[in-house]
């Protein structure tokens, strides 16, 4: 690629007057990782020149991604763009993402008065803010959180482990024990998504046959099911398994304003939903991008939900057509990398990003139709909070779990090290009110 192209692809690209952008298109971002791939090939190779247009490439064909940025920013201050490189820093910090200041891959920036206006500039994009306080500290013999629910009538806590493929309680005076363990019949996988229906006394969990599992069998491999247990006892009360035929993964589970629970498949990606006496069925609504399904959060007037894509982004679902719209935003305003999303109330969401480094807690201001991103608030970055995954709605506040460990396992799935404590974080959000179960039909224009 010529040099005055590559300053061509920047700038169009530059973050001084950004559009809002739909959500990535998957095609895009399978572009971009291939874009990636060759870089990292040709720097190998010591062909830097072919380097540095392969990571200009992937940031042109994936700007919504600061991981491509960051990289590109890299390429370019070790081979002689110094220019490029400054403009990826503006933009990788614009976006929230660490690109360590003090690394020596900056040394040929430091003398740019550029450089240190953007050292300043990144300290305060990615300074800790503590706003929540930390709720639980699982015990030591506890590994790899997932996702947490509440029950309202009880006050207990209820966690799930992927690792150890069982469902612990927390009381009100702290004490943990097993609820449901991977010895009770039917056996449980990892355990991902949970939600407390508190009024019919129902504990949603969803849970995959994942490598990661202790005493997983090699046949279970893609198998996943939804299953329901007594809220007080842990008695099981039904069961539904995804068809064969794929891997599947159910990660996801909340209740709708309907009263049904909802789990999102991100493997194979579609939103299932499920009643207690009903069967499990796949919504209409679906989207040629969707890759990795994450959170699902409803409006309170049942008509309208937000689902997280973590590879390509959010997407608002019209729930009485069935459409599926890519919510647009501005590409300083991530909605990558998203894990559990909740309704915040005047047309927000608040979503748990952990695919953003370093990972956050905000808060994303729709337009009046829901379409579009307007605004980012970064409502927690907690040193704690170094995995987080999945929370769940209290009056007025947001549980999570801050540490989940993906991290921690080599390729084939076994732990690279001990596991440390799993931690919940309370964070106040004012306004944040869990799901209420609609009485009658919804009222949808």
């Amino acid at each position: 690629m010529p040099r005055n192209l590559t300053a061509t692809v920047l700038f169009a690209a530059s973050f001084v007057v950004a559009p809002a952008l739909a959500a990535q298109r998957a095609d895009s971002a399978d572009a971009a990782r291939s874009h990636y791939r060759q870089a990292r090939s040709a720097l190998a190779a010591n062909d830097n020149e072919l380097g540095f247009q392969e990571a200009v490439l992937a940031v042109s064909a994936w700007p919504r991604q600061g991981v491509y940025w960051r990289f590109l920013a890299r390429v370019a201050a070790t081979t002689g763009h110094s220019d490029e490189a400054l403009a990826a820093l503006d933009a990788t910090t614009a976006m929230g993402f660490d690109w360590l200041p003090g690394d020596s891959l900056w040394t040929s920036l430091r003398s740019d008065p550029r450089f240190g206006t953007l050292v300043q500039r990144a300290a305060a994009a990615i300074a800790p803010i503590a706003a929540s306080t930390v709720a639980a500290t699982l015990p030591k013999w506890f590994e790899h959180a997932e996702g947490v629910a509440y029950d309202s009538r009880t006050g207990r806590r209820f966690v799930g482990s992927v690792r150890q493929r069982t469902i612990v309680v927390i009381d009100n005076v702290g004490l943990v024990r097993d609820f449901v363990t991977n010895q009770s019949e039917p056996r449980l996988y990892a355990v991902f998504g949970m939600a407390a229906d508190a009024q019919e006394r129902v504990l949603w969990v969803t849970t995959s046959a994942m490598k990661e599992q202790e005493g997983g069998v090699a046949a279970d491999s893609g198998v996943s099911e939804l299953r329901a247990y007594h809220l007080d006892n842990g008695r099981i009360l039904g069961r539904w398994r995804l068809p064969a035929g794929a891997p599947h993964c159910l990660g996801d589970v909340v209740l709708g304003p309907d009263g049904a629970a909802y789990a999102t498949d991100s493997c194979e990606p579609h939103i299932y939903r499920a009643t207690i006496n009903g069967e499990l069925t796949p919504l209409r609504a679906t989207h040629r991008d969707w890759r990795n399904l994450q959170g699902i959060a409803f409006a309170p007037d049942g008509c309208t939900a937000w689902v997280a894509d973590w590879t390509t982004g959010l997407y608002r679902i019209d729930l009485v057509r069935q459409l599926v719209t890519p919510v647009a935003a501005d590409p300083r305003l991530v909605t990558l990398g998203i894990d559990g999303v909740y309704w915040g109330g005047n047309n927000s969401l608040i979503a748990i990003q952990n695919g953003v480094s370093p990972a956050r807690v905000v808060r994303l201001t729709l337009n009046e139709a829901g379409k579009t991103v307007e605004r980012l608030d970064v409502l927690d970055r907690h040193p704690s909070a170094s995995e987080p995954s999945l929370g769940v709605v209290l009056h007025d506040a947001l549980i999570y779990v801050a540490n989940s460990s993906w991290s921690n396992y080599t390729g084939d799935g076994t732990p690279a090290g001990p596991f440390e404590p799993q931690i919940l974080l309370k964070l106040p959000v004012r306004g944040l009110r869990p799901a209420a179960k609609l009485t009658g039909t919804p009222s949808c224009s």
